[in-house]
């Protein structure tokens, strides 16, 4: 366990270690960080890494958000990010400065970059921060207000952005008023309730008449099958199979007019026949209906055989590092690390070189447990493990 030295000046601060390894040690924590004239923030409530590598946390009793950089034994870059005053939170628009107040609870970034920062203890309001915001530029905009008596909490976005989930907790009973969501539901919040919010583009205000958008990925002998069969009740509209290599960024491959006016269900594919081996793709399927909101199908994905696919990485289970043999790849380039969800995670630069060697060693230790991909140089892929 490690509290925080600094100063009310911040800007640096150290790690201090805190023994805390036998039962009397852990029943006098706060005052053995006490007389390591550790800094008290007043009420630590979430912590997050942000996008530009940075830890965020939120302090309730002051009602900040701070920033500071982690370099293992100290911090640098110590400093307030969100400061306890009021913001103009339109613009030129038509409402008057909204004060920040206390009990700022819930962190999360999106992929943008923006701070989402939701609140407890009096004004349970939902703030968002902007990427480029600081205390002398700041861009702070109250996303919602919530129900009488209520707290946001828990929010998390899912992982392609598309849809933000929260919950509101111990709303008044009180409440009475209904609202209508996109379902054309209506909604008293008076009891414990988790929501998701998405754009209208995504959600719509209409709910889609098709019973199924989902669809199957088969890998045939030089090309990938994409198929599906769409069930719907009088809908017309354009089905869109897209693909991506990474996961994030989706190119048109094919576009078919769709009519369930006259049959109730119908049969369709697409073969992909640009395809390498030993790489991995991406699909999704989106309908776009005469009337009504525009239809995801959720991400799947398929590994094109390769022969030398997974046999250049060991051990395929990992814990601290890597080793890729050299076998048929001479790489003078860079290879990439990412997630199952196509986020890079490592670039090895250009220059590195495997050469001749029967294998180099790479540091995984910094990555999160999960299935891991490495592309290399020539569009090739292989795969691994990272556990504890």
């Amino acid at each position: 366990m490690y509290v925080l030295k600094t100063t009310a000046a911040f800007g640096t601060g150290d790690w201090q270690l805190v023994s805390n390894t036998s039962q009397g040690e852990c029943n006098t924590v706060l005052q053995s960080s006490t007389a390591l004239a550790a800094y008290n923030f007043n009420g630590i409530e979430d912590v997050e890494l942000g996008l530009d590598g940075k830890v965020y946390f939120a302090a309730k009793g002051p009602g900040r958000v701070y920033r500071f950089t982690d370099n293992g034994t100290s911090v640098s870059g110590l400093e307030i990010f969100v400061e306890n005053t009021s913001y103009d939170v339109d613009g030129a628009g038509p409402f008057p400065p909204e004060a920040w107040g206390f009990g700022n609870d819930n962190l999360a970034f999106d992929n943008e970059g923006n701070l989402w920062v939701l609140q407890d203890g009096g004004r349970n309001h939902i703030w968002v921060v902007g990427a480029g915001h600081s205390t002398a530029t700041p861009d702070v905009r109250l996303f919602a207000t919530t129900p009488l008596g209520s707290e946001p909490t828990g929010i998390t976005f899912s992982p392609d952005y598309r849809f933000l989930f929260m919950s509101f907790q111990h709303p008044s009973t009180s409440n009475t008023a209904a609202q209508t969501d996109a379902a054309n539901n209506s909604i008293v919040f008076n009891t414990h309730s988790t929501v998701v919010i998405a754009r209208k583009e995504q959600l719509g205000t209409t709910i889609f008449p098709l019973a199924n958008l989902d669809f199957n990925l088969t890998e045939k002998s030089d090309h990938v099958l994409v198929s599906c069969v769409l069930k719907g009740n009088q809908i017309k509209g354009n089905l869109i199979i897209e693909r991506s290599v990474d996961g994030i960024d989706f190119e048109k491959m094919n576009e078919t007019f769709v009519d369930l006016f006259s049959v109730s269900e119908s049969y369709y594919k697409f073969e992909d026949n640009n395809i390498s081996n030993g790489k991995i793709y991406y699909y999704r399927l989106v309908f776009k209906p005469n009337i009504g909101a525009v239809r995801f199908s959720r991400l799947k994905s398929i590994s094109v055989s390769d022969a030398k696919m997974h046999n250049n990485i060991f051990p395929t289970m990992a814990s601290d590092v890597i080793n890729i043999a050299n076998g048929s790849y001479s790489v003078n380039g860079k290879l990439e690390i990412f997630d199952a969800w196509g986020r890079p995670k490592l670039i090895i630069p250009v220059g590195t070189s495997i050469g001749t060697v029967e294998s180099q060693q790479f540091d995984i230790s910094h990555l999160n447990d999960g299935i891991y991909f490495l592309r290399y140089h020539d569009g090739s892929i292989g795969k691994f493990i990272k556990i504890n």
